[in-house]
């Protein structure tokens, strides 16, 4: 296991870190930094340019989000065409 972390910080008023089981992968493209890593508890994760983005175990929470306010008011959702998910949810 990896003695690293994996620190996200708002305007010196705000931080969250995750414990670095394993990398997959960090490198800077020319647009954003990458780094896919393996947390104990959220599974794989994906930060780009410092800041969490998705995780495999937190994933649910940020889609159902989306789609059960749009579903729930609907009067008929028969037919439903999602668009999105360029994270790959």
């Amino acid at each position: 296991m990896s003695d690293e972390w994996f620190e996200e910080t708002y305007e010196d008023v705000f931080r969250i870190g995750l414990k670095v089981k394993k990398w997959f992968h960090r490198s800077q493209s020319e647009f954003q930094r990458i780094d896919i890593f393996e947390n104990e508890i959220f599974g794989r994760v994906l930060g780009l340019d410092g800041v969490l983005n998705t995780s495999e175990r937190a994933e649910a929470f940020y889609h159902e989000q989306m789609v059960h306010p749009a579903l729930v008011t609907a009067k008929s959702a028969r037919r439903v065409l999602l668009i999105g998910g360029g994270d790959g949810g």
